[in-house]
């Protein structure tokens, strides 16, 4: 996952920390209730099936969230079944995480895309998600949609939109690679304040062996 600090109301990650890479391309699997479906895996912080959802016969705009959620976790369960995924360098994430859904729109780039993310255990991101985003654009780039700090902007089922760019291609492992950037909006919402209590033995910490 990207690291993120507030700048100038934006959330910027650090580039350096979202690696995209494309691992299945055009992949066929049957998914039950749903029949053939053809997805895109790709690794942004975590591995994703990223695939549109008018192949359901969805609509990502008009379409219930759970019907889309319903669809993008059967999706997510046959693939975990069925695909054995290998991170170059960290074993610990070498698993599908979700699907994202997407509206189809690769080709016009001036245009937003909307996106949703099923990711866990069928949870729905209300952002385009931050690590999907990532694979999103490097998605499009391998498949020579946009180019080196070429903008797009994702869209997610709340509306709140994240904008990303590639920043350069590099290598992960045997893996043709990039590096993305990520923005999007935050707001101060809150702060907490912690304290320790003078006789409070358990709170300077403790080991069970």
């Amino acid at each position: 996952m990207g690291i993120l600090h507030a700048l100038s109301n934006h959330l910027l990650s650090i580039k350096s920390f979202y690696i995209g890479y494309l691992n299945f391309t055009d992949l066929d699997v049957e998914v039950p209730g749903y029949g053939q479906i053809t997805v895109d895996i790709v690794y942004g912080g975590a591995f994703y099936a990223i695939v549109p959802a008018g192949q359901y016969g969805l609509d990502i705009r008009e379409s219930k969230v759970s019907d889309l959620r319903e669809a993008a976790g059967a999706t997510t369960d046959i693939l975990k079944k069925q695909l054995k995924l290998s991170h170059p360098d960290t074993e610990g994430v070498s698993h599908l995480f979700g699907t994202i859904m997407t509206d189809g729109n690769d080709e016009n780039l001036e245009e937003i895309t909307d996106t949703i993310c099923v990711f866990a255990e069928c949870e729905v991101d209300r952002s385009p998600c931050g690590s999907g985003t990532s694979s999103r654009i490097a998605l499009q780039y391998f498949k020579n949609k946009v180019k080196v700090n070429q903008s797009r902007t994702f869209r997610g089922p709340s509306g709140d939109v994240f904008i990303a760019k590639v920043v350069k291609e590099v290598n992960c492992g045997k893996y043709r690679a990039v590096v993305t950037e990520v923005k999007g909006q935050g707001y101060f919402c809150g702060n907490s304040t912690f304290t320790l209590e003078e006789n409070d033995v358990t709170g300077r910490g403790f080991l069970l062996q």
